[in-house]
């Protein structure tokens, strides 16, 4: 039981802000360590949307020129089957 206790005050107190030599209040190391990772994750995932998005745009922009010459070259057949 006195080890939870320690444990929950070592926890309690790693979270706390620390006093710089200049008076100043300071992040614990246990979240900026966490803010950082977080951070990290954050600008993978962006470089993740932005790559595929651009994926994505290229695809439609292929999909558009595909679907145009699909008109263009079956226009002609249609035509020429009326006339028949």
């Amino acid at each position: 039981m006195a080890a939870n206790a320690r444990s929950d005050n070592n926890v309690k107190h790693s979270l706390q802000p620390q006093i710089g030599p200049d008076g100043i209040a300071r992040e614990a190391p246990v979240i900026a360590y966490t803010e950082k990772i977080i951070l990290e994750e954050q600008l993978q995932l962006k470089k993740y949307i932005e790559e595929n998005y651009s994926k994505i745009r290229d695809l439609e922009k292929e999909l558009g020129n595909l679907t145009m010459e699909m008109k263009l070259t079956a226009g002609p057949k249609k035509a020429g089957w009326s006339l028949s």
